[in-house]
C-alpha cells in the first residue's frame, strides 16, 4: 500500500507542475521567414559559419542547418580567381629565363631562393556567406 501511495503522490505533484508525460513542454516553433529576416539583418562577417550565425540570432546550429536543407537559406562561396596581366606574365617569364643555362637548356638549381606566390599571399580564405534565398 505504501508503494501505491508513493506513486500516487508523485503523479499528483507532476500534474500540479504540468509535467504529464515526462517531456518538459511543447517545443517552440520558429517562423522561417522571421529567421531569414534576422539572418539578413546580420553583418556579412557574422554569416560565414553556421555556428556563428546561430549564436547571433539566438537559435541552435541544427535549426540554421535545417534552414539550409529546406531551402530558406543559400550557401554562397566566392572563390579566389586571380588573373595575371600580360605585363606580369612577361615579367615572370623573363625572370625565369635568368635561371636558364643557354648551353644545356636546363634550369640552374635555385634551392637558395624563397618563392612567394604574391597573388595568394594575402588570400587564404574563401568568402563564405549564408544568405536568405530572396537576397541576390
Amino acid at each position: 500500500m505504501a508503494a501505491i501511495d508513493r506513486i500516487w503522490k508523485r503523479y499528483t505533484s507532476n500534474v500540479v507542475l504540468g509535467v504529464l508525460d515526462g517531456f518538459p513542454g511543447i517545443q517552440e516553433k520558429y517562423d522561417r521567414a522571421d529567421l531569414a529576416s534576422k539572418i539578413s539583418a546580420l553583418p556579412m562577417d557574422a554569416r560565414q559559419r553556421v555556428a556563428i550565425t546561430a549564436k547571433r540570432i539566438g537559435v541552435s546550429k541544427s535549426l540554421v542547418q535545417s534552414l539550409l536543407d529546406e531551402g530558406h537559406l543559400a550557401r554562397r562561396s566566392a572563390r579566389i580567381k586571380p588573373m595575371l596581366s600580360e605585363e606580369q606574365s612577361s615579367r615572370r617569364v623573363s625572370h625565369m629565363l635568368l635561371f636558364l643555362d643557354e648551353k644545356t637548356c636546363e634550369f640552374e638549381p635555385i634551392y637558395d631562393f624563397l618563392h612567394v606566390d604574391d597573388k595568394w599571399f594575402n588570400e587564404d580564405v574563401n568568402g563564405r556567406l549564408y544568405l536568405p534565398v530572396t537576397a541576390p
